[in-house]
């Protein structure tokens, strides 16, 4: 098991749909219940939990850096609220800055906090503004132009579910505007110019919209009104592709994306060529990404975008490219000449994706990956047949130089015994790969005893998922089980996972989670004894700014994780619930992070 592995004591109460996690009810059921203190042992006392009765809970723990999500449901603004509370919003609360100690000792067990949601910040008459004539149908510089504008939480943590919101200009007395409503707080702003209806079917020919636009970590504070965001000067990349004689680049695309967000930032120009073997030649027209705050020191390749070259999907086994700019553009002139590989040279490869024992094809999603001179990264994915069998060509580094592939076969039925495949393949130039076979191997056995403090075996539903932080070359599979009669048995593809074990809902036990526990290979993992400690219990209401409750709200508690190797920050889903009917919680919470 890796270092970073932490053992995390979790717990929830009602089911929330729709939340990050899945949350299913196991049976049968077993309750945390209590008379007096002495029923809970040492570090711990018999707390009254109101309508849920008397319960162990942990009265020492370290909870910093606690986040709740909150998410009232969309079409619901409380009771008799109006606009008090924004219905379908994304609401980020910090119950440390609120106050509330979640730390140390003495706790009291039951820690008691009201949550009132801040009303939402309305956008009145958003505009985006041209930069120059010739944007928007010859639009003077600093017209309002059509837009989609999205708005998505930004976080210093990796892994927290974004909250996203959209707006679309309308046209309203000779101007684009855009309204929305949204909580406060920080956002990364993308902003997708459209091409004007006034120019649709007039005289005048349609002109393209300029690029996407970019601004990250902008400031949307109580008293923000309005917004008007102008669009800065496109800078224009220039370049060629050459896809050489074997194979044309005809209808391939050319585009620059964030690298940080992934985001799409130019114009995505579709590829001409004029005969197999001639350079296509391209102009993309971009915004570079405005940083307005940003969260961590990002590393300086970060306002470096990436440039992506990419095959229509329509042709099955949907190849790319993909480039840091700084690499390609050593110059600094914004003129790049990118390279699919000696095309005239692929290579025929023809193999078969085989069960463990070798006796049967298995039906995949294979994926190849390599990296090129100049930073570029090539991938091709396609999908065998029922047999495992499949025919495809692969791209040497140049006519003398091979290329280094590393190849990923994903079974296609999850429930198949085989795990994800991993095998490095040499494609030299000139000779043909035929015959060869990817074997899979088993999946490895994840085990364990599940245990109360008092020693009760513990029955409950099991899910592993990918942890947010992670060095998977390819992601595994998420897997939901049961621990039936205390025994933990998954059988888990090769990767780094969050396992949650989850006694039933509204038992008072609390979840018990790993999280970033390594598989390698087949290699199986014992994890031993496992037991689920006593939780520190959060109780209160959740209302809007008026003191109305905000009724039906699923609530998801976040406990971050700090790599001290890149001192960079993830999260870990540590509990949730639903408000009821009158704004009323529970969250039942890990006393504390145990390594």
């Amino acid at each position: 098991m890796s270092a970073l592995a932490r053992w995390l004591c979790i717990g929830t109460a009602v089911v929330a749909s729709g939340c990050s996690v899945p949350l299913q009810d196991a049976a049968p059921f077993i309750s945390n219940t209590c008379e007096t203190e002495q029923d809970c042992g040492s570090g711990a006392t018999c707390a009254d939990l109101g309508d849920r009765g008397r319960s162990c809970v942990a009265t020492e723990g370290d909870l910093g850096g606690l986040l709740l999500d909150v998410r009232p449901p969309v079409g619901s603004n409380g009771t008799g609220t109006g606009s008090l509370v924004l219905g379908g919003g994304a609401y980020l609360i910090e119950p440390e800055l609120l106050g509330v100690r979640i730390a140390g000792s003495g706790l009291g067990g039951v820690i008691p906090l009201d949550v009132a949601l801040p009303p939402p910040v309305t956008i009145q008459a958003g505009r985006i503004a041209a930069f120059a004539a010739g944007d928007a149908c010859a639009a003077a510089p600093g017209a309002s132009i059509p837009a989609e504008v999205v708005f998505s939480r930004a976080t210093r943590h990796a892994g927290l579910p974004a909250g996203e919101f959209r707006a679309t200009t309308a046209f309203v007395d000779g101007e684009n505007i855009f309204t929305t409503a949204l909580p406060a707080g920080r956002y990364d702003v993308y902003v997708r110019p459209l091409t004007p209806e006034a120019c649709v079917g007039a005289d005048l020919e349609p002109l393209p919209a300029p690029p996407p636009y970019l601004i990250r970590g902008l400031e949307i504070g109580s008293d923000t009104g309005q917004i008007n965001i102008a669009l800065p000067e496109p800078k224009t990349l220039s370049g060629s592709v050459d896809g050489s004689a074997a194979l044309g680049v005809d209808d391939w695309t050319v585009g620059l994306l964030d690298r940080v967000t992934a985001q799409l930032i130019s114009t995505e120009v579709v590829l001409v060529q004029d005969g197999l073997g001639v350079p296509s030649l391209f102009d993309v027209s971009f915004h570079p990404t405005k940083v307005v705050t940003a969260e961590t020191d990002e590393h300086p390749s970060a306002g470096f975008p990436y440039v992506r070259v990419r095959a229509p999907e329509d042709q099955g086994y949907s190849p790319s490219m993909v480039g840091g700019l700084e690499e390609l553009d050593l110059d600094g002139n914004y003129e790049v000449a990118l390279t699919l590989g000696d095309l005239s040279k692929a290579v025929d490869v023809k193999a078969t994706v085989l069960s463990t024992d070798a006796s049967e094809g298995v039906a995949a999603t294979v994926t190849f990956e390599a990296d090129f001179e100049k930073g570029l990264q090539y991938q091709r994915t396609l999908t065998t047949e029922l047999d495992g069998s499949f025919h495809t060509s692969l791209i040497t580094a140049s006519a003398e130089l091979p290329g280094q592939y590393q190849c990923f076969a994903r079974p296609i039925d999850d429930a198949s015994p085989e795990a994800i495949g991993t095998v490095n393949w040499q494609i030299n130039p000139g000779e043909d790969f035929v015959g060869h076979t990817m074997v899979l191997p088993l999946r490895a056995l994840v085990s364990g005893t599940v245990v109360t403090a008092g020693g009760e075996a513990v029955e409950a539903q099991v899910t592993a998922a990918q942890s947010t932080h992670n060095g998977d070359p390819i992601s595994p599979r998420a897997v939901q089980g049961v621990v039936s009669g205390g025994a933990l048995e998954l059988h888990l593809d090769p990767g780094t996972f969050d396992l949650a074990i989850k006694p039933a809902a509204g038992s008072g036990f609390p979840w018990l989670v790993t999280s970033q526990l390594e598989i390698v290979d087949d290699k199986a993992v014992a994890l031993g004894q496992l037991e689920v400690p006593n939780p520190i219990v959060l109780q209160g209401r959740l209302v809007d700014a008026g003191g109305n409750p905000v009724p039906l709200a699923p609530m998801t508690a976040w406990l971050p994780i700090l790599d001290e190797e890149s001192s960079t920050s993830t999260v870990v889903q540590v509990a949730q619930t639903v408000s009821d009917e009158t704004g009323a919680y529970t969250l039942f919470l890990p006393p504390s992070l145990a390594h």
